[in-house]
């Protein structure tokens, strides 16, 4: 037997398809599978479904929730919205047509179950409810007794009628708009008996007295009035139920005959109902309440105690909401979950003046599938919110197709890639953006993913542009498996890599010419030595610098760093390349250190060139800047035997520890040559670095401990002093004296000729007009720089 005729509107195919197959396995008739707005309200006046599931973005001009609200004017059919998404906006616009439920997409088959069962039965228990509000309707309008419903005014007095019913209009003879407008006390007066009851009705929410009421032909009726106070739309008042008591015995066999019927409603209802006499004693129990309680009582309830049968309720909101009803004589509702039958229940307690009536409705089964749906619902927004986030936001290009290669999917990252508008790769296949003759290669991996071979498939391959142009790219294919395990889709990852292969093609031609400049450096260096030779005399000593070999050695000397550099910089390569970090940024920044490096060793040349010339064009330049080109050269060594530097200006409290960062100021400005006094720079800084070193050898420091130079520049009226400390462990007293000696070195044979220091002070001394001495500090040596300005 079908468990329920549905409507299934849904303009996906393939998801209106899984939905109608679920559906059916679940016992469920589908009548119809719609796909836009206006065709769902047509089948729906055809097909009367007991339920519609409705996906909200529909193919047409309307939506799902515009096609839920005219279907809901003209038919009470249930619907269980179908979404994407969960955005505020949606679902404010689905709350107002009332749904009975709320699906997000994707969804599995028990939720799909629970929300169709869940809608189906709060449907059927609204129905119940608006049929049995409709009958309590009849019951107020037909009731034996006249019933009034009275505000009541800031004096605490009865207000004008609100309700009355039509057994009053016709026993008093006023229309019920003549009552709108008139109060209790206009019936009755303002007799004694009237003030004294409504005192009472004040202090205790409840009276029962004896009035007389003056019908519109002027006569007088007496009745017995039961009265209360109640919240009639947040504000107090007063129903009142007038028993005429001149025909009593009629009256209470009438009331007899309405109080037999609300009997049978209440033995008919589905509900637990019971009522409470002033003294907790049960006075009433339906057929459901006996069912609930016989599990836990067997002996007769009616007339017993609650609080003594159930001494588990003490202490719980059972006892206090009971409690506080009859106390404010206000009626109370809530959920609970009893301990002692282990469910949740829906409880209504109404205070009346014979003590408590309560509804108990069993909500256990709505409770478990509200908070498994809540949970289900939030977890499914949270996974969906970090995918689409992902897919959305990911720098690579991230297509889905099929297993036959037809794309169903796409970020906007591959849509970049592709020069492609977003959302027109949608439907192509990847042979529309592969070269034809890529195809073989392409399926053959493809081949081995789905047989098992491999657990991804990774390759270089080129794509066709929406131009037309061919790109190259890194791709990663990997399999998606449906919920039977079968290979469904297809995730490929697309990765831009044309200017990393343009990247390796520049560094080709990079390396090529960097072995070029090799073979012919020799050859300079032999050149440049030659023209040198008639100014070694007037460079160092005439005596020592006579012999050749002396001034190959100077050279060397200052081209070791640089070289080193050189040779740091294509291991880097090597290494950039390994680890997939050979960007053409970073092509383009080794070239430009390469280059400077290799400039730096043409300039060494061209500096021993001119040293001596008798005349040098003499340029205004920035101290700091030129010490940050030494540091510049020298930044690889430095960085690769742990020592930082840091370059201090006490003129403006900067302070720099990159190159790039130093910026120049008119108050460290000096005319010379800029290219001799980096040379100086160059010279101490390396001195410095070769003495950490040789410390850490010697066991003065830690091996793994950071080495630092720190180079200050002050400037005192007509001076620039500049001071450059190191943690070298300091020059021996002994031979401090004769550091800048010529060919003077403490380092071993082949580590250094002796001249680096000399030089630096011939520049300083004799072309700077300066002076430069070192000193000794607690951790090593201070280089002290003196130039007038």
């Amino acid at each position: 037997m079908s468990k329920g005729r549905i409507l299934v509107v849904e303009d996906e195919i393939v998801i209106a398809r899984d939905i109608k197959l679920s559906l059916e396995e679940l016992g469920y008739v589908v009548t119809s599978t719609v796909a836009s707005a206006r065709k769902a309200m047509e089948m729906a006046n055809v097909d009367k479904p007991d339920l519609i599931l409705m996906d909200i973005v529909l193919q047409g001009d309307m939506d799902g929730i515009e096609a839920a609200t005219i279907i809901q004017a003209t038919l009470d059919i249930p619907i269980v919205y179908l979404s994407s998404y969960a955005d505020d906006n949606t679902l404010d616009r689905a709350k107002q047509t009332t749904p009975y439920g709320y699906l997000l997409k994707p969804f599995g088959y028990n939720e799909l179950h629970s929300a169709i069962e869940t809608a189906l039965f709060k449907h059927n228990m609204e129905k119940k409810l608006r049929e049995r509000e409709e009958l309590f309707r009849v019951i107020f309008n037909n009731a034996n007794d006249a019933i009034f419903l009275n505000g009541l005014c800031d004096d605490m007095m009865p207000g004008r009628c609100i309700e009355v019913n039509d057994v009053a209009c016709r026993k008093l003879g006023f229309t019920k708009e003549e009552f709108l407008s008139m109060s209790s006390f206009d019936l009755t007066g303002m007799s004694r008996d009237s003030k004294e009851s409504m005192a009472r009705l004040l202090s205790y929410g409840y009276a029962t007295f004896e009035t007389r009421a003056m019908a519109k032909d002027g006569t007088f009726i007496p009745f017995e009035i039961s009265s209360q106070l109640f919240y009639h739309n947040g504000k107090k008042a007063i129903l009142s139920i007038a028993r005429d008591i001149t025909e009593r015995k009629q009256a209470e066999a009438k009331l007899s005959e309405a109080a037999n019927k609300v009997i049978n409603i209440l033995e008919t209802i589905t509900d637990a109902f019971y009522a409470l006499d002033t003294t907790w004693n049960f006075s009433y129990i339906n057929k459901q309440a006996l069912l609930m309680f016989r599990e836990f009582a067997d002996k007769e309830l009616l007339g017993a105690n609650i609080w003594k049968e159930f001494p588990g309720f003490a202490g719980t909101k059972v006892y206090d909401e009971y409690h506080r009803a009859v106390k404010e004589r206000e009626s109370v509702h809530f959920e609970q979950f009893f301990m002692p039958f282990g469910r949740w229940y829906e409880v209504s307690a109404y205070p009346t003046a014979d003590g408590l009536s309560v509804y108990f409705r069993d909500i256990t089964a709505g409770k478990h599938v509200d908070e498994a749906l809540k949970e289900k619902s939030r977890q499914l927004r949270e996974q969906e919110e970090v995918l689409r986030a992902i897919f959305e936001s990911a720098a690579l290009g991230i297509v889905i197709t099929d297993m036959n290669g037809v794309i169903v999917n796409s970020n906007y990252a591959a849509s970049n890639i592709l020069g492609y508008p977003a959302g027109e790769l949608y439907g192509k296949g990847i042979g529309d953006i592969t070269p034809a003759g890529d195809m073989p290669l392409n399926e053959s991996l493809f081949r081995e993913l789905i047989d098992g071979k491999r657990g991804n498939m990774c390759m270089e391959k080129r794509y066709v542009k929406k131009d037309g142009n061919y790109l190259w790219a890194q791709l990663t294919v990997s399999l998606i498996y449906d919920a039977e395990s079968k290979a469904a889709y297809r995730l490929c990852i697309i990765e831009n890599i044309d200017k990393r292969k343009a990247a390796e093609e520049k560094l080709k031609e990079t390396l090529s010419s960097m072995e070029e400049l090799n073979r012919h450096l020799e050859e300079r260096v032999e050149e440049e030595l030659k023209k040198r030779q008639q100014h070694e005399q007037i460079l160092i000593q005439q005596s020592k610098l006579a012999a050749m070999g002396e001034m190959i050695n100077a050279i060397a000397h200052q081209w070791r760093q640089p070289l080193n550099a050189l040779g740091l910089m294509v291991q880097d390569i090597q290494d950039a390349y390994k680890y997939g970090e050979l960007t053409e940024a970073y092509i383009d920044e080794t070239v430009k250190n390469t280059m400077i490096q290799v400039n730096f060793m043409s300039r060494t040349i061209d500096n021993f060139r001119d040293f001596f010339k008798p005349k040098k064009e003499k340029t205004t330049f920035d101290l700091k800047t030129a010490t940050g080109n030494a540091l510049f050269i020298v930044g690889a060594q430095l960085k690769n035997n742990l020592i930082s530097w840091r370059l201090t200006c006490h003129v403006h409290g900067q302070t720099y520890s990159n190159p790039q960062d130093i910026h120049s100021c008119d108050e460290m400005m000096f005319t010379g040559h800029q290219n001799e006094f980096e040379q100086v720079m160059l010279n101490i800084i390396s001195n410095a670095k070769d003495a950490i070193v040789q410390a850490r050898e010697q066991h003065l420091t830690r091996a793994d401990e950071y080495g630092s130079i720190d180079i200050d520049f002050f400037r005192e009226k007509d001076r620039i002093i500049i001071k450059l400390r190191d943690t070298g462990g300091g020059i021996p007293e002994k031979i401090m004296g004769r550091i800048f000696e010529p060919y003077f070195t403490t380092k071993e044979e082949g580590q250094g000729t002796g001249i680096g220091l000399y030089m630096a002070k011939v520049i300083v001394e004799n072309n700077m007009g300066g002076k430069l001495f070192a000193e000794n500090s607690d951790i090593g040596t201070i280089f002290t720089l003196e130039l007038a300005t």
